[in-house]
């Protein structure tokens, strides 16, 4: 299989899978590395905005850690 995405790109997203592995602590794989406390304040917005029951899309969010 023949890619077109250029070799620079393809290795910057090698190193932020291992920066992300690099921490057994799901929020740090999230991406963030502030502790648990800021984490939730920084998105408690995005959950109050859910009203209720349904389907949540998760895109682009790392490990999805948020869910």
């Amino acid at each position: 299989m023949t890619t077109l995405l250029p070799p620079e790109f393809l290795a910057r997203v090698r190193a932020l899978e291992d920066a992300y592995l690099a921490s057994d602590d799901p929020i740090e794989q999230s991406g963030f590395h502030g502790g648990p406390i800021r984490w939730r304040a920084e998105r408690e917005p995005i959950l109050d905005a859910v009203e209720g029951d349904g389907s949540f899309l998760d895109v682009g969010w790392a490990n999805g850690y948020l869910l």
